[in-house]
């Protein structure tokens, strides 16, 4: 147990990949019946010691923590990601929520998180072909969809602001950062 925590430590010190963001919030999940009411307990404890973190609730029936961040705080995976192995969990998937303006380039697509200016490399879903073998983690086919690129461009155009909902796409090899886009809403400005 002891070398487990040694291990742990020097690997959160040591491979931090901090990501600063207006990340709003933290959904975390994980395989339900590995964790139960103690578990809970100390997995509740762990999350409030990361400093961004402002609120926590878990349902522990369903295997998820969300998780609320505060505000212009930096975010980083890794405290998120030792907090889930001193408890023993493996996180399943990890979905944020962020705000930020939209940039592009000839090739992609980010999203500039309002406040810190931390750059999401944005990527779609897999669109799977009845005919064709689709690999998961390739993000060769998560492509935009023409449509929802043209969307985001758009909203680039109008600097509008993106509040953006979606699953981190292999966080622990960031960066960049890639968020896969589930769910896109574009807002004007707030005046300052």
């Amino acid at each position: 147990m002891l070398k487990k925590f040694t291990v742990s430590l020097l690997l959160s010190l040591c491979c931090q990949f901090v990501l600063q963001a207006e990340v709003q919030k933290v959904t975390i999940k994980w395989t339900a019946m590995a964790c139960k009411e103690l578990c809970v307990q100390g997995l509740a404890k762990q999350f409030y010691l990361i400093k961004g973190v402002s609120n926590v609730q878990i349902d522990q029936g369903a295997g998820q923590a969300i998780l609320t961040w505060k505000p212009d705080q930096i975010f980083t995976f890794a405290p998120i990601n030792t907090a889930m192995s001193m408890i023993g969990l493996a996180i399943n998937n990890i979905q944020i929520k962020v705000r930020g303006t939209v940039r592009h380039d000839d090739r992609t697509v980010t999203l500039v998180s309002i406040g810190d200016g931390t750059l999401f490399q944005l990527i779609g879903p897999v669109m799977p072909s009845p005919s064709q073998y689709v690999i998961q983690y390739n993000t060769g086919s998560r492509t935009l969809p023409p449509h929802l690129r043209e969307e985001l461009l758009e909203g680039e155009a109008g600097s509008q602001v993106a509040m953006i909902e979606g699953p981190l796409l292999m966080p622990e090899r960031s960066p960049p950062l890639q968020l896969v886009i589930e769910r896109l809403q574009f807002s004007k400005p707030q005046e300052e």
